[in-house]
Order: C-alpha cells, then structure tokens, then sequence
C-alpha cells in the first residue's frame, strides 16, 4: 500500500534541520541548499599559502623540473584520486546493500566526489563532506537520511580502522629502514613523533574494534556531551536520537554482516595503499636513477605525509603539508625543486577534485532546493519489497509499511 505523498508549504530550514522528527523516517523538504562563502574563502586562502610555498622555493625552478619529467608525470600523479574515489564509493556500495539498498554506482561516486571536494577545503582534509554525501545521495534516491548515515559511518569506521592499521604497518617499516637517523640529531624529534602517533592510534583502534564488537556508540555519547551544555536545544535532541539509530545500525550490520565489512575494509585499505603510490607514479618519470622511490622511502613519505594531515591548521593542509613534505623529501635525498613540482602536481589534482565536486553539487543544487516530482525504485529493507517512492512538488515521499496506515 501506497502511502500518499503529503503537499506541505515549509520554510526553508538550515543545514542540519533535515534530522527527522521521532518517529518519522522519510525524506524531508524545505531545504535550503546554499553555497557557503566559507568554501570560496577557504579556496582562497588554501591557494594563497600554496603560493606562498612556490615562491619561497622557486616557481622557475619548479617549472624546470615539470618541463624535464613531462606532463605524463602530473597525469599519472591523478591516478591515485581516481583510483581512491572508486574504492570508496565501492565500500559504500557494498554497505549499503547490507540494508537492502540498490543504489546505482555511479550516483554513490557522484557523492564521494562532492563530500571529498569539501573533505580537501578543510583544515582536517579526513572530515567534513559525508553530510553532503548523504543529502547528495538521499536527494537523488529518496532513501531515508539515518539509514544513509548509518552507512556512511560505518564506512568512516572501517576507513579509519584500515588507516590505523597500514598507518602502523608503514611506521614499523619506516623506523626499521631510518632508525639510525630518527634516534640521531636533528632528526630524533621526528622519531619521536612517529613513535608517539603510532602507539596512540594503535590504542584508539583497539578501542575502535571494542566498540563495533561491543556496539558502543561513541557519537552519539559526544553528542550528549554538547546537549548537556545546550538542554533545550530541539535540534541536538533530535540529532541524539539519529545518532543512536544510526550507531545501532552500525552494529547490528557489523555483527550480522562480517564479510560485507571485511570487503568493504579492502576496499578501504587500497584508497592508503594508492595515497602511499602516488609518489611512485611522479618520480617514475625522472630518467637520474637518483630520482628512484624504494619501498621504505614510500612508507616514510606516506606516514609523514598523514600526520600533517592530521594537523587542522590551514585549508587543505596548504603551507603546513606542502612546507613538511619538502623536508621529508630532503630527509630521503630528493632536491626541493623536485619535491616542489610532485606537490605542484598533487594540488592540480585537488583544485580539479574540489572544482568537479562543486559542480556536481551545482548540478544537483536545483533539485536539491526545490526537487521535481520523480519515481525512484527502491528495495526497502524491512519488508523486502519493491516500493515506489513519489515527491511531488518537492513536498515529501512515499513509502510503504506499517507507517503508511497511520
């Protein structure tokens, strides 16, 4: 049975207002989808302190060394953001169909590409998006926002837990092949970083394997924390409600779905493997064998790499990465110039990533606001049937089930 779709006038509601009511799990209208001039401004200052870099370096000199690898180098340096986006958004994929969602594959890659162009804006560039990918996707497939975030969080569950573990793989190989310089001056305070990030992540993985087996729910303890100091807060009432629905989704599919998570954490652990490559497809090019990349010469590139990234300080990571990665590049033998036009090469595939992802988003942005009347078929989890889901008007959706009589 068919439920009819409800022609409700609504104000435009804030970013975050499309929480559902208790009780009331389907899509919400009145969105009022805008472009924040936070990103411009970001953008802004993220292609300022990049610049800032290139000067200090040598834009001359930079240019020299893209001219002497080709531009096949900077096209190869791409391969590993494509590479990324597919894994993900195949993760995603198979998580959600663990709750019985069919949801085409290229419309799940259309919104890791517009979370991870925001995800690159901020100053944690591991954060930040998975709200537009949810409304992305939610907007396009009519699918409930909880289950959709149920999903997403898991995923960022199993991205985090594979990181910690290659994370942990390639510091041991690093201070392995580097001992003798991290444990010597001036290089002893980088030794004690990677010994320090290693031991606390590999602590908060034990913790984080605790909670999916134990179905401890971290959010939405932390978002009692923040309504604690906000008691009448409505929104954060309702967001303490999602978070637990979602949380419980987590582990229920976590316990019931063991091998779906595991290809999902493959899946996950290949998007670190090709951040830790993406070197290689630069340095490849250069014809000096100097200009060769052994394995623990990755790894450290790659553990030095993450743990700026880690460091929310500026858009992107721009100035503090790209300043620490010339120094990590110098540490194994590679010249700053050289350095400097692998960086140049890697931020032309992330203004391409946040410029792709904007447009998607803009593409979507007239739906998004005011979405036209349309039919999506979907398989709805709980009672294994096709159901046809309506919006007319952008005013709600149909669904089916024992909600639909009332």
């Amino acid at each position: 049975m068919l439920l009819e779709s409800e022609s409700v006038n609504r104000r435009p509601e804030p970013m975050g207002a499309w929480i559902p009511e208790h009780g009331q799990d389907r899509l919400e209208t009145g969105f009022e989808v805008t472009t924040p001039r936070s990103w411009f401004m970001m953008a802004a200052v993220f292609a300022a302190l990049f610049g800032v870099v290139l000067w200090l370096v040598g834009p001359v000199r930079t240019m020299d060394v893209l001219r002497e690898v080709g531009w096949l180098a900077v096209v190869a340096v791409g391969l590993s953001p494509m590479v990324i986006v597919l894994f993900q958004a195949g993760a995603w994929s198979v998580l959600s169909r663990t709750i019985g969602h069919r949801i085409p594959f290229r419309t799940l890659l259309a919104g890791i590409v517009v979370g991870q162009s925001i995800n690159t804006l901020t100053p944690s560039t591991y954060v930040g998006g998975e709200a537009l990918r949810v409304l992305y996707v939610g907007r396009r497939t009519g699918l409930s926002y909880t289950e959709l975030s149920g999903t997403v969080l898991l995923a960022k569950y199993l991205e985090l837990l594979s990181f910690i573990i290659f994370f942990g793989f390639c510091a041991l190989v690093s201070l392995l092949a580097f001992g003798a310089w991290f444990f010597e001056r001036p290089y002893t305070p980088i030794g004690v970083t990677i010994l320090s990030v290693t031991g606390t992540i590999s602590i908060f993985g034990i913790l984080l394997i605790l909670a999916l087996y134990r179905h401890w729910t971290p959010v939405t303890h932390l978002v009692r924390v923040f309504w604690w100091w906000r008691p009448h807060s409505r929104w954060l009432a309702r967001l303490t409600i999602r978070a637990r629905q979602m949380e419980q989704q987590v582990s229920e599919v976590f316990a019931r779905e063991k091998a779906a998570a595991g290809v999902a954490l493959l899946m996950l652990m290949g998007t670190h493997i090709m951040m830790m490559l993406r070197p290689l497809f630069f340095f490849i090019f250069i014809v000096d064998p100097a200009g060769s990349m052994a394995l623990g010469e990755m790894m450290i590139l790659f553990v030095i790499g993450q743990a700026l990234l880690a460091l929310p300080l500026t858009p992107g990571g721009a100035g503090t990465f790209d300043g620490g990665m010339i120094g990590a590049f110098l540490l194994i033998g590679i010249g700053e110039a050289t350095a400097m036009a692998y960086l140049f090469a890697v931020r032309i595939w992330d203004a391409l990533m946040i410029g792709v992802g904007l447009f998607i988003a803009a593409l979507a942005g007239k739906d998004l606001i005011t979405p036209q009347a349309a039919k999506t078929k979907l398989f709805h989890p709980t009672n294994h049937e096709n159901v046809e889901i309506n919006g007319r008007g952008g005013a709600g959706a149909s669904e089916s089930g024992p909600d639909s009589r009332r």
